[in-house]
């Protein structure tokens, strides 16, 4: 089996980090992978927010002041996907976009997870400047990244029926 597909099939969410700092080369090559997602006719219509240090903290804060708890887990950093409004499939792309960043973050030795709450707390892209995210642009989803505090866990079974095989 190659190195791309043991990590797809390695990938799991992780959800307790050590509070040790990702280093900058590590998380550009995540960057750099997430800005490497294909996307509808090469649109790229996503923006990352990278979140480290106090940056992180000061994100984490605004988390728990709107939603009433850290939804990142207590990871060292966080990459905040929106996409642009008006683009053919922004949804598309910015989870394209996500998929690459915690493949490519599984492959580097980094635990990650997937987080959804950055659609309600800037729905609408209200507060979303405060961040740096450009007028017109909608969350996508979110990564908690960091190092994983503890053991990987196991995979939960896949569901039943979900593939139809039609043959000529």
């Amino acid at each position: 089996m190659n190195e791309v597909i043991r990590t797809i099939l390695n990938r799991r969410s992780i959800r307790s980090y050590l509070p040790d700092p990702i280093p900058q080369e590590t998380m550009n090559t995540v960057i750099q992978a997430g800005l490497a997602a294909p996307s509808a006719m090469n649109q790229q219509s996503w923006h990352f927010v990278v979140l480290q240090g106090a940056g992180a903290q000061r994100y984490r804060n605004y988390c728990i002041e709107k939603l009433g708890r850290d939804p990142y887990y207590g990871a060292p950093a966080m990459i905040l996907v929106f996409a642009k409004k008006d683009a053919i499939a922004p949804i598309c792309d910015g989870s394209l976009a996500i998929g690459n960043i915690l493949l490519s973050a599984t492959s580097l030795g980094l635990g990650c997870c997937w987080i959804h709450c950055v659609n309600d707390l800037f729905k609408d892209g209200i507060h979303a400047e405060e961040w740096g995210v450009p007028e017109g642009y909608r969350p996508v989803g979110s990564v908690a990244l960091g190092f994983s505090d503890g053991p990987v866990p196991e995979a939960k079974p896949r569901a039943d029926r979900t593939v139809t095989m039609v043959e000529a």
